[in-house]
């Protein structure tokens, strides 16, 4: 059985091959920000 951790792997070789650059995931919501609702 395929792990999701190797799906991910495979996933991110296949766009690096194709000259993709891979980057560290980050927040989609920046931290101390006074905007935010909640």
């Amino acid at each position: 059985m395929t792990r999701t951790t190797d799906i991910r792997k495979l996933f991110l070789e296949f766009f690096h091959d194709k000259g993709h650059e891979i980057v560290p995931s980050s927040s989609l919501v920046p931290g101390n920000d006074p905007t935010l609702l909640f």
